[in-house]
């Protein structure tokens, strides 16, 4: 899995996305019944390239807010190849498990490799161990489990104690890669060549100008151990 976003000409962030390779075409097990279901309500766009037979899809998850535009975007950007990209929201979905801890050690390669071997899922591609592992799978071989909200909730939580926000929470159109702490999630190369938005992210990344980052914030009630985890942008 690869993790990435869309930015604009300015630098704003359109999207972020989550690249994954179908499951299944290069050996991979069988999907397992112990997943949970999606953390986050998704759209999935496949692309598939033409061929006689059985041509690899490469999936980009993205959020079902902004999904529409992301699919109309990267359609302009196919110009003649030979590629299609669908809509495959209603036919697949996102699946995360072991997350949680409360770490925020960053897993090295080597690790990542390992323990994605042995779990036959891929590693959440932020890079951040508590984040667990996450790949998109058909619905129907999900569990219909009852508990379906509160995975998702414990799955934000476990985000939010993090500081890593995804989706409609990076204001699309607003905000940029590095207030939301991409560069530390490993969702931008400044050793790269030429992306769209570019300038803006390299500017403020080599002068030091980022004066807005987004932060974990645990909000504690009766002045008890306990507590709700919020996401916030602090401006300095």
């Amino acid at each position: 899995a690869l993790y990435a976003a869309l930015l604009s000409p300015q630098g704003r962030i359109l999207s972020d996305v989550f690249f994954h390779w179908e499951r299944g075409r290069s050996g991979e097990g069988e999907a397992s019944t112990s997943s949970t279901s999606s953390s986050t309500s998704t759209s999935t766009s496949s692309s598939s390239q033409s061929s006689s037979s059985s041509p690899p899809s490469l999936f980009a998850e993205v959020d079902a807010s902004v999904a529409p535009q992301v699919l109309s975007l990267l359609r302009r950007y196919r110009l003649r190849a030979q590629v299609d990209i669908d809509d495959v929201g209603d036919e697949f979905e996102v699946a995360v498990k072991g997350f949680g801890g409360g770490s925020g050690e960053v897993e090295d390669e080597g690790g990542e490799k390992e323990k994605e071997e042995k779990e036959e899922w891929p590693r959440d591609p932020r890079g951040l161990r508590a984040l667990g592992f996450r790949t998109v799978l058909p619905s129907a071989s999900l569990s219909a489990s009852s508990s379906a909200s509160a995975s998702s909730s414990s799955y934000a939580a476990a985000r939010y104690a993090l500081g890593v926000a995804e989706g409609a929470e990076l204001e699309p159109g607003r905000g940029t890669p590095l207030e939301a702490n991409l560069d530390g999630l490993r969702g931008v190369s400044f050793t790269k060549g030429c992306y769209v938005g570019q300038e803006l992210v390299a500017r403020a990344h080599f002068r030091g100008q980022v004066h807005k980052r987004v932060m974990p914030v645990k909000v504690l009630v009766g002045g008890g151990d306990g507590g709700r985890g919020l996401l916030v942008t602090v401006t300095w």
